[in-house]
């Protein structure tokens, strides 16, 4: 279940897509804020961004033994923070093995924003890096970086501009709130894979 977002102020939701692996309990998430969208269901949201993340992150790219498991919002809206879900596994299909879960993918957001405000990034999980896709110096190969870049611009363009826009939630010290969102209008895939201790543990 989402947890609320001290840092959203009102119009805007925080999504989730939750990924389950084979033979372990961690569920690793890519995260991204949006404007919300009134007229919509919270479910309702989650669905369609359940559906636009799989038709560009294609169950084809993701390593037989990840799956989505579920896509969750959170909402803020007057009279307080609402949650919708989406839970349909949507089974991975590529046949590489996948590496290890302390590795991923960086996404980065741009915006119109100058300075280090006015960026953001995200984690793409490492069902989507076959082993024989990263070099051991960290180098993740240039075909994979692209196909990478262009499903993540694809998705920032499908909502750039719609009533749900992508956008950077900054952060603040709780109880504050960090100010409007900014729209993100661009991304790109890093060509070096980054790595994180806390998913080993």
């Amino acid at each position: 279940m989402p947890s609320p977002v001290v840092n959203m102020p009102v119009g805007y939701g925080r999504c989730s897509q939750v990924f389950s692996v084979a033979g372990t309990s961690k569920t690793p998430v890519v995260t991204y804020g949006f404007v919300d969208d009134p007229a919509e269901t919270p479910n309702t949201i989650a669905q369609s961004r359940n559906a636009e993340w799989l038709a560009q992150f294609v169950p084809a790219s993701l390593a037989s033994t990840w799956a989505l498991k579920e896509t969750n919002v959170t909402i803020h809206r007057a009279g307080g923070q609402f949650v919708g879900s989406y839970a349909v596994l949507s089974q991975g299909a590529a046949g590489f093995n996948a590496m290890s879960m302390a590795v991923s993918a960086i996404l980065r957001k741009f915006t119109a924003v100058g300075g280090r405000r006015g960026r953001g990034r995200c984690y793409l999980p490492a069902g989507y890096l076959g082993e024989l896709s990263v070099d051991p110096a960290g180098v993740i190969d240039p075909a994979l970086v692209t196909a990478t870049a262009n499903r993540w611009s694809a998705i920032i363009a499908a909502m750039t501009g719609s009533s749900e826009d992508m956008v950077l939630l900054h952060a603040a010290i709780p109880p504050a709130v960090g100010g409007a969102p900014t729209v993100v209008l661009a991304g790109t895939c890093e060509n070096m894979a980054a790595t994180q201790r806390r998913r080993q543990r």
